[in-house]
């Protein structure tokens, strides 16, 4: 079994894959995190652009927990609770519980190299749809996030209780 800091480097490295002009993957084994940036392309079946977004990746030793960190430079992207996105470019890609939920079900019942393969696909996929939210709003100049679109509440209470109800409901992560 791999510790915690190889876990997450393996995470990088996977994520490093799905990036275009990847730069090297950083490790930082004292604050026990790694680091890797490129260009994610925004194309996908939703979605036919030519586009990329730079973005960075932090996982930390903890990211099985705590997910990963996610950061974009992009100027098209709007910031505040409403987007997801705050000033500094920090993207908010999913609900820490839910997260922590289903990397932990992962991990506990199909091993690490499918975890990690797991959260890689979760990270980029979750990256990729709110930035092609964020790209349409910059095209379509839209100044509120559209209420059709899905999202987390950034209250937490409430955001736990829907995630909750879902796993009541036998709902699963996609």
């Amino acid at each position: 079994m791999r510790d915690d800091l190889e876990l997450a480097v393996h995470l990088s490295r996977v994520l490093r894959e799905g990036l275009a002009k990847k730069t090297p993957i950083l490790m930082h084994p004292h604050r026990k995190f790694s680091r890797v940036a490129g260009a994610l392309p925004l194309n996908d079946e939703k979605m036919r652009t030519e586009e990329v977004a730079a973005c960075t990746f932090t996982v930390r030793s903890s990211w099985v927990e705590n997910g990963v960190t996610v950061v974009t430079s992009e100027a098209w992207v709007r910031s505040g609770d409403e987007w997801h996105a705050n000033d500094d470019g920090l993207l908010c890609i999913d609900l820490d519980a839910r997260w922590s939920h289903y990397m932990m079900e992962a991990l506990s019942s199909c091993g690490e190299d499918f975890a990690v393969h797991y959260a890689a696909t979760w990270c980029l996929r979750s990256t990729i749809n709110l930035l092609q939210r964020h790209l349409l709003a910059f095209r379509e100049d839209l100044e509120r996030w559209p209420a059709e679109w899905n999202y987390w509440d950034h209250d937490k209470d409430k955001a736990i209780a829907r995630f909750r109800q879902e796993i009541e409901e036998g709902k699963h992560a996609s």
